[in-house]
């Protein structure tokens, strides 16, 4: 399965939102080589990354509301996000 951050950062650099993984390493609230470093090593992004790229995301939603078309790409990455999301709580959920 390809990374969402990966999937999240094409979407975002078609729709001239971002240009690099800094950008989005910084959506996430973490250090500027971040993304790039979990893609490299092939790891997982931690939840609470997740959750920040969630909110930020949330915020360009707003921005964007006067560009309908936009928008609407935002929220359907939003909308993956929160599923990623869910997916882990229920997985912790399994286990405990």
């Amino acid at each position: 399965m390809t990374c969402i951050t990966k999937t999240v950062f094409a979407e975002l650099c078609r729709l001239n939102i971002l240009s690099s993984s800094e950008e989005l390493s910084a959506m996430m609230g973490r250090t500027s080589a971040y993304a790039r470093s979990i893609w490299c090593r092939n790891t997982t992004v931690t939840t609470e990354a997740l959750f920040h790229l969630y909110i930020d995301l949330g915020s360009l939603v707003m921005e964007m509301a006067d560009q309908p078309i936009t928008a609407t790409a935002l929220a359907a990455l939003q909308t993956s996000i929160w599923q990623e999301l869910c997916a882990r709580a229920h997985a912790k959920l399994e286990v405990a």
